[in-house]
């Protein structure tokens, strides 16, 4: 199939349809094309959807009315085109004229016309100025997020919205049961494969080189994970002390799991669970990758009868939330999340909170996490459920990272090019 072709499929599922980004990658990787091509078609599907709000904007202009349901694939040709035309440095009237051919192999000729004629209107006109932009087309986030965003962090919400739209760093985690950190680095040097030290994470390395993780060496041995440094944190927060009895909830896809169980002594039981099969193989292939093993349920964590006769030292619960605080990862989030499912999350974190806490031990520790910088989720969380469980007490954190909230620690994106998340820790009295 076509490579730009191809591209308007995925932009049509993406947008319109259920698929995720994660998915359409997963799909490019699968088909066929070659490395480069590949490259191409990913970059440019996270162009467009970097840049959706400012592009669906400018085609719209164009356009006397919003294209029909059915024709939603030749809004995605100019939603397409425009990006290349705008942000790419493809030839200008050969892009038109592709995405012209691409309208025509859809069997929709009719569109033909109108691709040219907005494509030659685009290169003949100037950059819209800024002051006539609307806030979704000048920050690229749909209008409810925005406000969002500027009520939680008025003194850091351009930059919040900037670091968004952004490109994220190859962020990986050695594996020290399965390779020094430092003779990684070494062999990374060998391999003249270039990367820094991440600032805040040890173990933490940011590779430089465009590269696959599969193409990194030691993959096939467990010698790292790919993980945010941000996400790396989890583990550090749980190392320093030994746990016997360990629960992972919301487990899947497994680089936290895989992290936990490097972190954790050799004598410590895991126990990880998660309700999604599909997200739980991932899990298991993760853990064969790595040469681990612990247990694995496929569980919904807020069913009332999980455990009835176990409890656990330690939990750890990676709130299922609005993924807001990794958006340059995955800037599909801006288009498929709404106010509506954030309120049903809310209500789910709240119902796992309460329900995992019975399976605490006294003295035991829940670790609160989510890839959220939206304080409903976070400190507005724990607040919740504290006014509600009179057991419960917030443990200090003593790290650096971040910054301090009324109950547990920050990062926004960016800072020290790492992903937004939030941690909590609490004990049961």
């Amino acid at each position: 199939m076509n490579l730009r072709l191809y591209c308007v499929v995925l932009l049509k599922k993406i947008i319109y349809e259920d698929m995720s980004i994660a998915l359409a990658t997963k799909k490019i990787r699968g088909k066929g094309f070659i490395k480069q091509d590949q490259s191409k078609l990913i970059s440019l599907i996270y162009g467009v959807l970097r840049h959706y709000y400012s592009l669906d904007h400018r085609v719209n202009l164009y356009l006397k009315k919003r294209m029909r349901s059915k024709d939603k694939d030749v809004e995605c040709i100019l939603l397409s085109m425009t990006y290349q035309l705008l942000h790419t440095n493809t030839p200008q009237y050969a892009t038109i004229s592709e995405n012209v051919e691409i309208a025509r192999a859809m069997n929709k000729p009719w569109a033909t016309g109108v691709i040219n004629a907005i494509g030659r209107k685009i290169l003949r006109e100037a950059p819209l100025e800024e002051n006539k932009l609307t806030d979704e087309a000048k920050y690229e986030h749909p209008e409810w997020m925005i406000k969002m965003i500027k009520t939680d962090w008025p003194n850091a919400w351009r930059e919040i919205l900037a670091q968004n739209n952004k490109a994220p760093p190859f962020t990986i985690r050695t594996i020290k049961k399965n390779i020094d950190h430092n003779q990684y680095k070494k062999i990374l040097k060998k391999e003249n494969v270039k990367f820094e030290q991440c600032i805040s994470s040890p173990k933490g390395l940011i590779i430089k080189d465009k590269l696959r993780a599969e193409e990194l060496p030691l993959y096939n041995e467990g010698g790292f994970i790919v993980q945010d440094e941000a996400a790396q944190f989890a583990s550090e927060l749980v190392s320093s002390r030994k746990r016997k009895n360990i629960l992972d909830v919301c487990a899947a896809p497994g680089g936290k799991t895989c992290a936990l169980i490097d972190s954790l002594p050799n004598s410590a039981c895991l126990s990880a669970l998660d309700i999604n099969k599909n997200r739980l193989n991932l899990l298991k292939a993760n853990l064969h990758r790595l040469k681990f093993s612990c247990k694995l349920y496929q569980i919904d964590a807020t069913d009332d009868a999980i455990f009835f006769d176990q409890s656990f030292d330690l939990i750890v619960l990676d709130a299922p939330c609005s993924s807001s605080g990794v958006i340059r990862r995955h800037p599909d989030i801006k288009i498929k999340k709404n106010r509506d499912n954030l309120a049903i999350t809310l209500k789910l974190q709240f119902k796992l909170l309460s329900n995992i806490w019975r399976f605490l031990s006294i003295g035991g520790e829940l670790l609160y996490i989510t890839c959220s910088i939206f304080k409903k989720e976070n400190d507005q969380m724990i607040f919740k459920f504290l006014d509600t469980q009179k057991n419960a007490k917030v443990i200090n954190f003593d790290n650096e990272w971040g910054f301090e909230t009324k109950f547990g620690r920050q990062i926004l994106p960016g800072i020290n090019n790492s992903d937004g998340f939030f941690y909590s820790k609490l004990r049961k009295t």
